[in-house]
């Protein structure tokens, strides 16, 4: 969400107001009387597009209630916008289960359906802002990633969700369910910054400091879709994930993130665990300055 944004008429000013209030009658009525914009672009625009906003197809319509919120969110790919009110959007997209993604990007932001806006101004639907949909997509993602990778491994999440009980926790293992008690997500992170970890390969490694080559045996599960690397905490959780002795090599976490194959590859770290990480393609440099911030700080 943008942290800068701020209303750019008064119509944005009071559907601020409504989402504060929980308001959902009062937002659909505003979206019902005031001008839409509708973004509009040319061939080959929605190439550079914003991430976490979804791409324009059959089922979706982005509507923006200002010029200014709507460049805001696709100051890249839109060339310009058509102006139209709800009666002409519905006569365009007569469908009533057509998604309307209003908004995005901003704090008032909402996924509906057309037919949702009309239930949300009789009082009988509740919002559901943008970023809650997202959180909902990513928590599902991450659930995939998790199975597909245990799966890879010949486990489950029912064998993973023992493994740190079934062994006796090491300095790494203790400091990680601390943070993850606590909630601390810094601490987390720090614990992982100053510590050795294990990731799986497919021949034995007698030299860690050969994953800075690029001939390390990195052993790619999932997908060639969402090719996945897992990584463990100590040999004993991954003996529990993952029985029968598979290659890997202990590396210290920094190595891990600095000599990482390629920004596609996945992270499941502790897979189907309660210090469970997983980070899809392009999480791994966020978590690296993620980490440096930590440690800054």
């Amino acid at each position: 969400m943008d942290p800068d944004w701020r209303p750019g008429n008064e119509v944005e000013r009071d559907m601020l107001t409504a989402l504060e209030a929980s308001d959902g009658k009062r937002y659909a009525e505003l979206l019902r009387t005031s001008p839409l914009y509708v973004p509009s672009f040319g061939d080959g625009d929605q190439e550079d597009w914003p991430e976490g906003l979804p791409r324009i197809d059959d089922e979706h319509v982005l509507v923006f209630t200002s010029p200014v919120t709507l460049f805001r969110a696709l100051a890249g790919p839109a060339r310009g916008y058509e102006e139209l009110h709800y009666t002409s959007l519905r006569d365009r997209w007569p469908d009533p289960e057509t998604q309307l993604v209003v908004n995005p990007g901003s704090p008032i932001g909402v996924f509906l359906s057309v037919k949702q806006v009309d239930d949300l101004a009789e009082g009988i639907e509740k919002l559901m802002p943008v970023e809650e949909i997202q959180n909902v997509v990513s928590d599902t993602m991450i659930e995939q990633l998790r199975q597909l990778c245990l799966a890879s491994l010949g486990s489950d999440e029912e064998v993973a969700a023992r493994a740190l009980t079934d062994v006796i926790p090491n300095e790494l293992e203790r400091q990680l369910e601390t943070a993850v008690e606590d909630l601390d997500f810094d601490a987390f992170l720090l614990a992982l910054l100053g510590s050795d970890v294990v990731a799986l390969t497919t021949e034995a490694v007698a030299d860690p400091s050969r994953i800075a080559r690029r001939d390390f045996p990195w052993r790619v599960l999932g997908t060639d879709e969402a090719p996945i690397i897992a990584v463990f905490s100590s040999h004993q959780v991954l003996d529990r994930v993952a029985p029968g002795g598979p290659h890997r090599a202990e590396i210290s976490f920094l190595d891990l993130l600095a000599s990482w194959p390629d920004d596609d590859y996945v992270m499941c770290f502790n897979p189907g665990t309660t210090t469970e990480l997983t980070l899809p393609g392009g999480g791994v440099p966020e978590l690296a300055a993620a980490m440096a911030d930590a440690a800054d700080d």
